[in-house]
């Protein structure tokens, strides 16, 4: 994401749920991106989930996953300086 670029922002694009909750997302190649979780809003805190600080291809789109699971969640993508 770029400060100064109004188009240039993280969108999610899509979830899907195959067996393992999977969320899409706009990236680009100057950021690195990772899944976190938590049970709920009011406990816990925010944990990276698979590998971690991806870099993203360059203006394109990520898909990151969870580990297969029954139970629910809330998940966020976590984006930071490489």
């Amino acid at each position: 994401t770029n400060p100064t670029n109004d188009q240039s922002r993280l969108r999610i694009t899509g979830t899907a749920w195959a067996g393992r909750p999977e969320v899409t997302f706009t990236c680009t190649n100057s950021r690195r991106y990772r899944l976190e979780s938590r049970p709920d809003l009011g406990s816990g805190a925010w944990l990276p989930l698979g590998a971690t600080n991806q870099p993203g291809p360059a203006g394109g789109s990520m898909t990151l996953t969870d580990a297969p699971s029954l139970e629910r969640g809330l998940y966020r993508v976590r984006v930071t300086l490489p």
